[in-house]
C-alpha cells in the first residue's frame, strides 16, 4: 500500500472494511513512525526514561484489534483520526496507572511544546536576533502553560502536524466552529505577544560580533 493512501480516508476505510486484520496492519505501518513521534513526544519525562514508546504502540494496536468492529460500524470520522483518538486513551490511561498521584501529569511541558514554539518563532519575519528569538521563546512558553490541554494540543495538530480544522474537530468531538474559536483565540494570545512590545529589541543588548 501507497504511503499516500494515508491521505485518502476512503481508501483506508475501505481496506479496514475489506480485511479487517490486514487493513489495521497496513494502517499501522502507514502511521508507525508518527505514532511514536506523537507518543514519545507526550509520554511524561519520568515514565519516559521507564517505559518506551514501543511498548505504548503496542497497546494502541492491541485496543485497535479489540475495538475495530465498533468503529467499522460507525465509522464516522477517518481511520488515521480514530486511531489517534486510541493512541490518546492508551497514554491517558498509561499515566493514570503510573502516577495514580499525580493532578495532571500531562500538562507538563514536552518536546513538542518546544517544536511548537520554534515553528511559531520562524512564521513570524520581524523576530531576527538570537536575543529576540530566546526572549520570543520565552514569551511563548509561558502563553503555552496558560493554555488548555486542549487548545494547546489544538495548535500542535493545526501547525506541527497539519491537520484541518474538521479533522481536529473530530478527534476531540467537538464542532469544527469550537475548535475554529480556539485555535484563532490561541493565535491571537501569540499575535500580541509579537504585537504588543515594540521596544523588546531595545532590551536586547548589542551584538559584540
Amino acid at each position: 500500500m501507497s504511503t499516500r493512501s494515508v491521505d485518502n480516508p476512503s481508501k483506508i476505510l475501505n481496506n479496514l472494511q475489506r480485511d479487517k486484520a490486514a487493513g489495521l496492519a497496513d494502517l499501522f505501518e502507514l502511521q508507525r513512525s508518527h505514532l511514536r513521534h506523537f507518543l514519545k513526544c507526550r509520554l511524561n519525562k519520568v515514565l519516559s526514561n521507564r517505559l518506551d514508546a514501543s511498548d505504548v504502540i503496542q497497546e494502541v494496536y492491541i485496543r485497535a484489534q479489540r475495538n475495530v468492529d465498533d468503529y467499522l460500524a460507525n465509522p464516522c470520522v477517518p481511520p488515521v483520526i480514530w486511531l489517534r483518538q486510541l493512541a490518546y486513551n492508551v497514554l491517558g490511561d498509561t499515566h493514570r496507572r503510573h502516577f495514580r498521584q499525580l493532578r495532571n501529569p500531562c500538562h507538563e511541558q514536552t518536546d513538542h511544546d518546544e517544536e511548537l514554539i520554534t515553528n511559531l518563532i520562524d512564521s513570524n519575519d520581524s523576530v531576527n536576533t538570537v536575543c529576540q528569538r530566546n526572549e520570543m521563546a520565552d514569551r511563548i512558553r509561558i502563553m503555552l502553560r496558560q493554555l488548555s490541554q486542549v487548545d494547546r494540543e489544538v495548535l500542535q495538530l493545526r501547525h506541527l502536524e497539519g491537520y484541518s480544522i474538521a479533522e481536529i474537530a473530530d478527534m476531540f468531538e467537538l464542532n469544527s466552529e469550537t475548535i475554529k474559536k480556539r485555535y484563532y483565540r490561541a493565535l491571537k494570545r501569540f499575535r500580541n505577544i509579537i504585537e504588543g512590545d515594540p521596544c523588546m529589541e531595545n532590551r536586547c543588548p548589542p551584538s559584540t560580533s
